[in-house]
């Protein structure tokens, strides 16, 4: 039998059973850093891992998030044209210069909300989350969704069954509320994926890719986000 060794462990951050800590003072920060032998490039790297995720998991959720509302917007757009609410052709230049107006002006109209309440407009969301990931949206064309997929994790089987559950999570957990609070969401230079940022930044790439994650980020403002997610 072999002999049993004592583990001594230096701090409960490293325990099994996680204490919460609070740490009052930079002074205190560092103490607790060198005592965990955690340089300064360390401790960096893993504020900006966790607090801001600029990883590509979190810009491949993001743009996944983008997917369904994608979808939920072509639902109330299409209520909106029904119901002539939806802005008439004009020139290219108009259409530029008004496409922002027009969308975030929907969820003002009395006709609209009361409709979105008597639950005419919006589809069940785990309806909207299959379309999002079929490529059934305003902007998403058939088969991006896939395609995208394989940008982010060309290695990984893609499941479009388990892709709809996952999104159907990500839309409907009360813990994921925040990702859809604007004002939190980053913008691709900030990633800290170089590959990613060749893939986005760079026009060439670019072009061979669909980013519904950039489209939303430019043209929803967050009182429509809350009025169709």
């Amino acid at each position: 039998m072999k002999s049993s060794k004592s583990l001594t462990i230096k701090t409960d951050i490293s325990s099994v059973k996680k204490k919460e800590i609070f740490i009052k003072s930079y002074v205190e920060l560092i103490k607790k850093l060198k005592f965990n032998n955690i340089s300064p490039q360390e401790a960096h790297d893993l504020v900006i891992k966790n607090k801001y995720q600029t990883n590509k998991r979190y810009f491949w959720t993001m743009e996944k998030l983008s997917y369904y509302l994608d979808a939920r917007f072509r639902e109330l757009r299409n209520y909106a044209v029904k119901k002539r609410k939806w802005m008439k052709k004009k020139t290219k230049k108009e259409v530029v210069n008004n496409i922002i107006y027009n969308f975030n002006q929907l969820k003002f109209d009395k006709e609209i909300i009361k409709a979105a309440k008597e639950g005419l407009i919006f589809s069940k969301r785990v309806d909207s989350c299959r379309r999002a990931v079929v490529g059934e949206g305003l902007y998403a064309i058939k088969g991006v969704f896939k395609k995208n997929f394989f940008m982010y994790f060309p290695l990984k089987k893609f499941d479009a069954r388990k892709e709809v559950q996952t999104l159907q999570k990500l839309v409907s957990e009360k813990k994921h509320s925040p990702k859809f609070i604007k004002k939190n969401w980053k913008s691709y230079s900030s990633t800290s994926d170089k590959l990613l940022e060749t893939m986005w930044i760079n026009k060439e790439t670019r072009l061979k890719y669909l980013s519904i994650y950039t489209f939303a980020y430019w043209a929803y403002d967050q009182g429509t986000i809350d009025f169709i997610k």
